[in-house]
């Protein structure tokens, strides 16, 4: 952590001296600079300037003097340092701001001096940046220390406020003091409002400003309105008058009406919004309003109808008022009555969701103890009481799976309730008729969704119900607990249903193994004497690899068991060897929990019957109904579409993306895919308007209408929710991307959506004060309000997950956030369960409801078997799995001119040694792109010098090729163990970052086996890419095209994890068509 800097100088014990041989833990010395060419750009935060004359700190504007004066030697500046890389800036230019236990405390030599306000007349951009200049680099300021940020915070206000100004003159040639007014009010708080216009009138902040303007008097600055009312005196140099460059204008997000309504009660400074699109939204509800009377507090309660089983009715009347079964009322209770699934209340709008409890009537009945009429009714929460919190419609109520016996006392009132559908008006809040509600989904808060059953799941429930009336809340809890008692049904042919499977004798199964394994242990149901136990012979794995399919291979053992039923954990699908030809084969083992034996007489299970016969229907169905069209938003490269492609379900025909270079490869290898070099809004408000669009191709093309789109997929930039920006803004604009993701899908209505990003999201805010560039209050878990209200609010069922890569088969830690969400009228699929072992799980995130948001399990945590929840059917995948077939080069072997490796296709070490290998390959015979980004000869010598042992590190390097020596110990940098770390064959790599291999940076990247970091190739095999996959211009090698390459790679979304939820959503279309089928058939054939 930072240690607080001292108001007086006082050189620390960690403190090093900027000089020409100071290296920067994750710089590259013989590579220059990103900006300069000629000396490193590098990055200071929690920095503090002293004057040494007084040992005082000093305030920055100290700085502000001519080009190498004496005057500078007077200052010094100390902070932390790191460099600038691609995960140190971000796509705005911005600077990252990351732990600094992976910074070096520096104070650095003498200022030459102080650049602010560089303006790019090719790029026609302001740089908002502060920076500082030594002889030995350039400097990005970042945040102040502690002690320093009072002193800077005058000069940041001042920086801030000519940034300002002079962006406004440079993006509008008239810009009025109106106008002006008009933006600084829309992009900042009162009180930073405030301080600007107290700035404009203090006499030295206001020749601050001057000083800067009259840098700009070439520019035309000066004559603009704006300027000659804030300063008259100020002439413009006529001489130097030019015509005003234009800037680019700011980003303006273009969203649908209904995602409006959302945003207007979540952003606080609500401005970079656009709406287009039909409105649906503030028209009023188009239901007939009832007149409701409110009973008072002994209302005359009498039944008026016959029991309808003894002791139990379906309607009742309170004073003049008919209540009947589905009725949902308002219901008086006293606040510490028992509610078991209600962890925190968040005050809304609505005074009566703020009041009374909601529930559902399920049926009416009478105590036969005491006489008191009741009914069973199931809980219904605001959307205010809900995860959407702030966010949600005020008239929004949400079904939970909770029920309870309610005195028909109780009643308040009866709600008046408008259908919802997402094509309908939504009613307008009014304070003064607050009883116009309207319902829509279930809220399962245990899971973290909002789910809509279809009709026929619900009678099934019903119908399952052993309850003296039905109750859908109790059914569900029946069917639940059913499922955790093993029953065995007794026929000609016997089963076992235990925890939502039915076990057949021969079904091949997974077994929770002894100890602290995480690996399933597999066998064969032998026999099912009775519910408590199964007998089952055990099979193995193969000790060693033996080509492809290694992994799926089991070997029958003679050991016959007796296990308990409670250790039954799944099913799975195993196939005779003999029986199939190899592409079979590969196709078979693609699929999870599909396993070859070498067995010529092996005998399949009823359950194994059935099973092939939904694949054969699968291929039958997807024949029939084609692939789901998907269109990619925030596309890359092409991660997250080439995944969902390899699942069979999905075929992306439309991709957008802003990046050309991304873009070009995106195109490259999707050559039916039509690519759309735009930025979002631009094609959402011409896809509204019905215009065309130039493909990057330079063709044009008709945008897809409403119907033509299936599902809708994309990762958003993630900037804006990281923790380490050091330029926080309020309702950064980057964050208006997810508002134009979720406008996209109210205007085009797919059936389905998915929406990926880094786990910081969860915890985003909105609306929140900027406080020494920390938010401070807003709205917690903004974001993700944000979402879920939104999906909601347009129809859409949904649910949210925390994803671990590594736990799909990718030997890579990349923990993400899924939000899948279906149409109201399609069901909404699972999230597919985990397939490897990964001794790094996805963590848990506490929602604001108190609830935690777990990680996916196979068991869903209710198995008695604790470590179960880490449990797969197969052993993480290695670094060695994935790259042990590419061949071989080291960096000490090749001459210098070609020391970056194979810049040409070359002939594969080996045949495929594994499944991965083989499907990383596929048809191929030569692997291309299999080179190194190049390095400077330093970071090149230290890397060859690197022992071949796993974690070895700078540490061991020979005393003359140091880095750093003082982390030779550990200390005080105990966290660069990794730095010039060997990575673990047998182990999995950290994510990848989109600065791609960096060996003095904090994260390993050299090879395991080999004398170099990793190369192109290897990188994209990490990420799960195909080899045919070919990233950008393969015949250009150079040091920039590398590391073009390695960022289109660290962006993408792994493949096989997109593979993985691409299936899952093809099982969920699959059962949908099916029971659509037979619903046909029902209607077709009425005597069935």
């Amino acid at each position: 952590m930072a240690e607080s800097s001292p108001v007086e100088y006082v050189p620390n014990d960690n403190e090093l001296l900027e000089t020409e041989n100071l290296e920067i833990v994750g710089e590259d010395p013989g590579n220059g600079s990103l900006k300069t060419g000629t000396v490193p750009v590098r990055i200071l935060t929690e920095f503090s300037v002293f004057n040494l004359e007084t040992k005082c700190l000093a305030g920055l504007h100290s700085l502000l003097a001519p080009r190498d004066s004496p005057h500078l030697s007077s200052y010094c500046v100390v902070g932390y340092v790191l460099p600038v890389t691609e995960n140190a800036v971000d796509d705005a230019g911005e600077t990252l701001d990351p732990d600094l236990e992976d910074c070096q405390y520096i104070r650095l030599s003498t200022i030459c001096s102080m650049n602010l306000f560089d303006f790019d007349d090719d790029q026609r951009v302001l740089d908002r940046r502060i920076w500082l200049e030594t002889k030995h680099a350039w400097y990005i300021v970042g945040r102040p220390s502690p002690a320093y940020a009072q002193l800077f915070k005058d000069f940041e206000l001042a920086h801030e406020l000519t940034y300002v100004l002079l962006s406004s003159c440079l993006q509008d040639h008239q810009v009025t003091i109106s106008s002006f007014k008009k933006r600084i009010q829309a992009e900042y708080p009162p009180d930073v409002v405030q301080s600007f216009e107290d700035s404009l009138r203090n006499d030295t902040k206001a020749q601050f400003i001057m000083q800067f303007l009259m840098d700009f008097s070439h520019q035309g600055i000066v004559s603009t309105p704006l300027i000659q009312k804030l300063f008259p005196g100020l002439e413009p140099d006529e001489e130097l008058l030019e015509e005003i460059p234009d800037l680019d204008e700011p980003p303006v997000a273009v969203i649908t009406p209904r995602i409006d309504q959302v945003c207007g009660r979540l952003f606080k400074y609500y401005q970079s919004f656009k709406v287009e699109g039909h409105s649906l939204v503030g028209v009023g509800s188009s239901a007939r309003r009832e007149a409701i009377e409110v009973h008072g507090a002994y209302p005359e309660i009498r039944w008026v109808s016959d029991e309808v089983i003894p002791g139990y009715y379906d309607s009742v009347r309170v004073d003049n008022v008919l209540y009947q079964i589905k009725d949902i009322v308002l219901v008086e209770l006293d606040r510490d009555h028992e509610r078991t699934g209600v962890a925190s209340i968040s005050e809304g709008v609505n005074p009566l969701a703020n009041q009374y409890w909601f529930a559902q009537i399920w049926y009416f009945f009478q105590d036969p103890q005491t006489e008191e009429m009741i009914f069973h009714g199931q809980w219904l929460e605001p959307g205010s009481h809900t995860i959407q919190e702030e966010a949600a419609h005020p008239n929004s109520l949400y079904l939970i799976m909770e029920c309870a016996d309610i005195p028909i006392g109780a009643i308040v009132s009866k709600c008046n309730i408008q259908p919802f559908h997402y094509a309908s008006p939504l009613p307008t809040f009014n304070i003064h008729q607050p009883n116009n509600f309207f319902t829509s989904f279930i809220w399962d808060q245990n899971h973290c969704r909002f789910i809509n059953p279809t009709e026929q799941a619900v009678e099934d429930v019903l119908r399952a119900s052993t309850s003296p009336m039905p109750c859908y809340s109790c059914g569900v809890s029946q069917l639940e607990n059913l499922a955790q008692i093993p029953i065995l049904h007794s026929s000609s042919s016997p089963y076992l249903k235990y925890l939502g499977h039915t076990f057949y004798p021969l079904d091949f199964v997974y077994l929770i193994p002894k100890g602290n394994s995480h690996l399933y242990d597999i066998g064969q149901i032998i026999s099912i004497p009775n519910s408590e136990e199964v007998q089952v012979l055990k099979y193995r794995r193969l000790d060693q690899p033996q080509g492809p399919f290694s992994e799926a291979i089991l070997v029958p053992t003679t050991k016959v068991s007796t296990i308990p039923t409670q250790k039954l954990e799944g099913i799975c699908w195993a196939k005779s060897y003999n029986s199939m030809s190899e592409e079979e084969h590969a196709a078979w083992c693609s699929l999870p929990d599909h396993y070859i034996i070498y067995s010529a007489d092996l005998k399949y299970s009823l359950g194994f019957q059935l099973h092939y016969d939904f694949l054969t229907s699968e291929k039958r169905f997807l024949q029939f109904h084609e692939p789901l069209r998907g269109l990619e938003l925030f596309a890359g490269a092409g991660g997250f579409g080439t995944g969902l492609g390899q699942s069979g379900h999905i075929k992306t025909l439309w991709a957008i993306e802003w990046d050309e270079p991304a873009a070009t490869t995106y195109s490259l290898n999707h050559p039916d895919t039509q690519v759309f070099n735009q930025d979002c809004n631009l094609f959402l408000s011409n896809a509204i308007k019905h215009s065309m669009l130039e493909t990057l191709d330079g063709k044009l093309h008709q945008l897809p209408h409403p119907g033509d789109v299936d599902i809708i997929f994309g990762g958003p930039p993630c900037q804006a929710f990281s923790g380490k920006a050091v330029r926080k803004r309020q309702d950064d604009p980057r964050v208006t991307l997810v508002c134009n993701m979720l406008s996209y899908v109210e205007y085009y209505q797919p059936k389905y959506f998915m929406l990926e990003n880094v786990e910081r999201m969860i915890n985003h805010p909105l609306a929140a004060d900027l406080v020494n560039k920390r938010f401070i209050g807003g709205v917690t878990q903004g974001m993700l309000k944000l979402i879920t209200a939104s999906l909601a609010s347009i129809g859409y069922q949904h649910q949210i997950a925390l994803m671990q890569a590594g736990r799909y088969g990718v030997p890579q830690s990349r923990e993400r956030v899924i939000i899948l969400a279906s149409r109201g009228d399609i069901p909404l699929p699972d999230f597919p369960l985990p397939t490897h072992t990964f001794n790094r799980h996805a963590t848990r995130k506490k929602l604001v409801n108190g609830k935690q948001l777990q990680p996916i399990q196979r068991s869903g945590g209710n198995h008695p078997f604790l470590h179960e929840c880490l449990c797969a059917p197969l052993p993480a995948a290695t670094i060695d799995d994935y790259l042990g077939d590419l061949p071989a080069f080291n960096w000490d072997e090749l001459t210098p001119a070609s020391q970056i490796g194979f810049t040409k296709p070359v002939q594969y070490s080996s045949p495929p040694k594994n499944t991965y290998q083989y499907h990383l390959r596929g048809r191929k015979s030569k692997v291309s792109q299999h080179y190194t980004k190049k390095c400077g000869s330093l970071t090149t010598e230290r890397v060859i010098n690197i022992p071949l042992q796993p974690g070895a590190n700078h540490s061991n390097l020979p005393e003359d090729l140091q880095f750093l020596p003082e982390l030779k110990n550990g200390k005080p940098y105990k966290r660069y163990t990794q730095t010039f770390g060997r990575l673990d064959g047998n182990g999995h790599i950290s994510t990848l970052l989109t600065d791609g291999p960096n060996p003095s940076s904090v994260v390993k990247s050299i090879h395991p086996h080999q004398n170099r970091v990793l190369t192109v190739r290897e990188y994209a095999r990490l990420q799960g890419f195909p080899d045919s996959y070919v990233f950008g211009d393969a015949s250009d090698h150079s040091s920039s095209a590398a590391t073009e390459q390695f960022r289109q790679i660290g962006n993408a979304v792994p493949v096989p994890l997109a593979a993985a939820l691409g299936r899952a959503i093809g099982k969920a279309v699959v059962k949908m068509w099916k029971d659509e089928d037979e619903e046909q058939m029902r209607v077709d054939s009425p005597e069935l």
